[in-house]
């Protein structure tokens, strides 16, 4: 429709600046050219967008219209795109971009008896093209039966090598949800994996229930992302050499659940592949007695790291105080801690010590502080509990003025968390925030604090 406008349009300035019918052209001609001149150039040019269609535009309404209609309300309904693929040609160069821009294998069958793997590996090989719509790639293995170690390769092991080792143009995160450990896994298999590793593009690798040895990381040089979730570390032999090729992400997340914090040891470790020299932002969900590991890492991105944010499990004690005074370039931090949900010890005395680490923990941060934002997570299983915390030596860290400590400082912002639904029903709007602000007159007079309540379960309370 645009198109035959923008014809019609051209041919009437034709005649006009020809002579012929100026006493007829309408004054909103000329807006209208830069109505659609400004349409055309507004048409978004990211890369799961099209460009330019390939024929010629028939739907009866705006092409950024059709745009933001389907990034509003289909682009996370994959059978809505599907089905919108199949209704037309301008359409489906539109939507089947779309559709295969996330990509999730798991070992369901079909009624057949085929895999997803087989059956994904089964429409490249018939579309190539499908390959440089994939950005995102999940290989979620949701029960045993896939990566049993079965041998010889099976023929879903083998539809995922196919699938593995094509070059994605465009791929930029790659998830493995395998339950498995890797060196279990069929040499093919391994292979292909490393081919996807060294793409140009890849900036993510997330590994989730996978052990995984830190030799692995060396095939990882390329990537900004890194997370290692509820698997294992396992460490290189000491007598291995230290890796020439190495991992040096902007970003990094992982877990230790291990009861002796052997996760955290090998995955820092001399002989790891993992280096923290262009470290930006870390995230670290652990018990408290494995926060004392971290002095050395800490220290290996003290002039990079800008978020920091710990994620203290309610097992393990009352953590060691992290020394955060050596990074200088910190702008947002996140502590937490179980005051009351403790299942073990009397929770009116082991709360006020996790608290007193909170703020213990950010005393120690270097002075002056380009800290903007800082984010405190606390689990309660009463609110009331908040008259027993010792929130005046919060405010003692800010004294005389917010400003000579902290000059970049915006926000102090506190999350309590309760997952007492009853106290949750009982709880007044305004209460947390009376009690808290009483005890800290310098931040209320500074007006930094911010509070919100949430019932939300938080799963590495658990961990």
């Amino acid at each position: 429709m645009l198109d035959k406008m923008l014809i019609r349009m051209r041919i009437r300035e034709a005649k006009v600046q020809a002579g012929d019918g100026a006493e007829t052209t309408h004054p909103n001609h000329y807006s209208g050219m830069r109505v659609y001149q400004r349409l055309d150039s507004t048409r978004p040019r990211e890369p799961h967008r099209l460009e330019k269609l390939e024929t010629k535009w028939q739907i009866p309404l705006p092409y950024d219209l059709i745009i933001t209609i389907i990034n509003l309300y289909f682009l996370d309904d994959k059978l809505a795109l599907a089905n919108l693929t199949k209704t037309c040609r301008n359409l489906a160069q539109i939507c089947r971009p779309l559709c295969y821009q996330f990509v999730v294998i798991t070992s369901r069958r079909n009624l057949k008896g085929l895999s997803e793997s087989e059956r994904f590996a089964t429409l490249l090989s018939q579309s190539p093209h499908l390959i440089d719509y994939v950005q995102h790639l999940k290989i979620h293995a949701s029960d045993l039966r896939m990566f049993q170690g079965s041998r010889p390769i099976t023929p879903e092991e083998e539809s995922l090598c196919y699938i593995l080792t094509r070059k994605y143009s465009n791929l930029r995160r790659l998830h493995l949800f395998l339950h498995v450990v890797w060196s279990l896994l069929p040499i093919q298999l391994q292979h292909a994996f490393s081919v996807t590793f060294t793409l140009a593009n890849l900036q993510e690798v997330v590994f989730e229930h996978v052990n995984i040895s830190t030799s692995l990381l060396t095939h990882l040089g390329n990537i900004s992302d890194l997370e290692v979730r509820d698997g294992e570390v396992l460490s290189r032999s000491m007598d291995v050499e230290i890796p020439s090729r190495i991992c040096t992400p902007k970003r990094l997340l992982f877990m230790d659940h291990s009861r002796t914090g052997f996760i955290t040891k090998n995955l820092f470790a001399e002989t790891s592949a993992l280096r923290l020299s262009k470290l930006e932002h870390l995230q670290i969900y652990a018990c408290g007695i494995h926060l004392k590991l971290l002095s050395e890492p800490l220290q290996a991105c003290a002039t990079t790291l800008t978020n920091l944010d710990f994620r203290v499990s309610t097992w393990g004690g009352v953590p060691d105080v992290v020394d955060l005074g050596r990074l200088s370039v910190l702008t947002s931090l996140t502590l937490s801690a179980d005051i009351s949900m403790m299942p073990y010890g009397n929770p009116g005395v082991d709360g006020p010590r996790r608290f007193a680490w909170l703020v213990d923990t950010l005393a120690t941060c270097c002075q002056p502080s380009r800290i903007e934002t800082i984010k405190l997570i606390i689990l309660t299983r009463e609110f009331s509990f908040a008259k027993d915390l010792h929130w005046k030596n919060l405010d003692s860290l800010f004294t005389p003025y917010p400003e000579i400590r902290w000059p970049q400082l915006n926000r102090i912002i506190v999350q309590h968390f309760n997952e007492n639904k009853e106290s949750i029903k009982r709880y007044k709007v305004g209460t947390l925030e009376k009690i808290v602000l009483s005890m800290t007159p310098i931040l209320s007079a500074a007006d930094l604090i911010r509070f919100t309540i949430s019932g939300e379960y938080l799963r590495f309370w658990r961990l």
